[in-house]
């Protein structure tokens, strides 16, 4: 048993992915491709990846043929990436993401609380550096 769910959390201004069980690498690519052919606006957003219960086989190739459908904002928009992963070894395979995604920071943390956390730190430190334009949700769908 699988679940793989993608969303825009307002409350964030991010969006949230989320995996459980043995969700693989076509039907991970499938979905990311297909919710942000719908949603192209929301490409340049945050994200967070909640990975907790993920028992899966995603690998780098996988994500190389993702990054080859998402629209240009979801790969070169300066943004974060927060991946919340039990995985001790997930970190070091995360360093790899940025040749796939250059406008995107990765970051990975043990827990969900600790990658919330982990977003709202570094969106203090971009803040300080150069501020953002506010968010505003798009038009709900039709």
């Amino acid at each position: 048993m699988w679940k793989l769910d993608i969303s825009l959390e307002e409350s964030l201004a991010a969006v949230v992915v989320t995996l459980r069980g043995d969700v693989d690498g076509p039907t991970y690519v499938e979905a990311m491709a297909a919710w942000f052919g719908r949603y192209p606006e929301l490409a340049a957003l945050d994200r967070v990846h909640d990975l907790m219960a993920y028992a899966g086989s995603i690998g780098h190739d996988d994500l190389r043929q993702l990054a080859g459908c998402l629209p240009e904002p979801a790969l070169l928009a300066p943004a974060v990436t927060v991946i919340a992963s039990p995985d001790r070894f997930f970190p070091t395979w995360a360093r790899s993401f940025r040749s796939l995604a250059p406008g995107r920071a990765f970051l990975v943390e043990p827990s969900l609380p600790e990658a919330l956390a982990a977003l709202l730190r570094h969106r203090s430190a971009a803040k300080e550096a150069a501020p953002a334009a506010p968010f505003s949700p798009p038009p709900p769908a039709r």
